[in-house]
């Protein structure tokens, strides 16, 4: 790995590792706040809400700046300064309007990193794969850190956030400039975009999958809090979960030339409707830490097709806006208010591990129409990242 690379995968590892501070224990902290379930999916959804309005406007101008990196570091900037103030909000007003602010910059930061990234990558004929690698150890890492951290005082957790998006924006100063390639007489338009029948088709199957992967992201936390209130332990099944997603990036350029995405769709969505129906049957915390290794071969492999799918098939000029759609048909749009909202009444009324069951059923439904709609051709054109 050369050192622009190094550059690259430093940043994720910072970037990745702020993501456990708040993501793993807002849940948890909305409900020591004494948020209901159903209460914590619609101030969880309300991310997703912002996100559909606040995605397609980061990306109209990041497209047309004259520099994204610039557009990142004041996002970076603005996400840090409102979850500090909502981690001090104890009114439930209050708490709304915080996170909707943080939900405004915060949904722009991973679809913007990657898009950067993914420019520079091609330019310079760098892996993709094994840079977001450096994501997925920051996570693993710093989800144990932040395990010991919450058990210390769940407080603290929002502080080291803040410490870990500093970091972030100092290994960016390192990175090197990307302009927008949009100009007055050829504009962004997200709209330009869905005119693809393939785009529309996939974004709609992605949608779908993370409906679920949605719940579980809200929801995992108080799932795994019902079986043991040991904050090291939660800490230590989120790091499962990133850890094994290393392997597939490892090989990721090789496993999707070889399987092709239709394929590579479907044995993870086979995987990740056997985790979430094994899920909803276990009582062992132990058991349910070994489940989060399956996540290997769901999150990352739906994310990592998506995204190599939009980057090679949208022009230049629309980069950021085809990652944004990326965004917007998973957990932090569309599907996060479905999987938020509805999953935190279902969970009030039912339980959240038989919404976990019946979020495992759904993935079967969404295999057969996968079977029956999704393109056969090679979605992919050239596999350049």
């Amino acid at each position: 790995m050369n050192k622009l690379a190094v550059r690259f995968f430093a940043y994720y590892f910072v970037y990745f590792g702020s993501l456990p501070m708040f993501n793993l224990f807002i849940p948890i902290f909305l409900k020591n706040k004494g948020f209901t379930q159903t209460k914590i999916g619609i101030l969880l959804s309300l991310a997703q809400i912002i996100g559909i309005g606040a995605m397609p406007f980061w990306a109209n101008i990041t497209d047309k700046s004259k520099s994204k990196n610039n557009i990142l570091r004041l996002i970076l900037i603005c996400s840090a300064i409102a979850m500090f103030t909502f981690s001090k909000m104890d009114n439930e007003y209050s708490l709304y309007i915080l996170y909707g602010l943080f939900a405004f910059f915060n949904c722009a930061l991973i679809f913007l990193g990657d898009t950067i990234t993914l420019e520079v990558a091609d330019k310079n004929n760098l892996d993709y794969g094994k840079i977001r690698l450096g994501g997925t150890l920051g996570f693993s890492v710093f989800a144990i850190v932040a395990g010991k951290i919450a058990s210390i005082k769940l407080d603290y957790v929002f502080v080291a956030y803040v410490i870990m998006i500093i970091l972030s924006i100092c290994v960016l100063s390192s990175l090197p400039k990307v302009e927008g390639h949009g100009t007055k007489k050829n504009k962004g338009n997200i709209a330009l975009l869905l005119k693809n029948k393939n785009i529309r088709i996939v974004l709609c199957f992605n949608a779908m999958i993370f409906i679920t992967i949605a719940f579980y992201n809200s929801f995992f936390s108080i799932y795994f809090n019902e079986l043991t209130q040991d904050s090291l332990l939660m800490g230590l099944a989120f790091f499962m979960a990133a850890f094994m997603e290393i392997p597939f990036l490892l090989k990721s350029k090789y496993i999707l030339k070889k399987m092709g995405p239709y394929k590579l769709m479907m044995s993870g969505l086979v995987i990740t409707s056997a985790r979430w129906i094994i899920m909803s049957f276990n009582f062992n915390p132990y058991i349910a830490i070994l489940l989060q290794g399956l996540h290997g071969w769901g999150f990352i492999v739906f994310t990592y097709v998506m995204i190599n799918y939009i980057y090679n098939n949208v022009p230049k000029e629309l980069r950021a806006s085809g990652q944004s759609l990326v965004s917007l048909s998973s957990a932090a749009g569309i599907s996060g208010i479905i999987g938020n909202q509805l999953g935190g009444y279902l969970s009030d009324a039912f339980g959240v591990r038989n919404v976990f069951l019946g979020n495992g059923i759904f993935l079967v439904v969404v295999m057969i129409l996968l079977m029956m709609f999704y393109p056969r051709d090679n979605v992919v054109k050239e596999d350049k990242i």
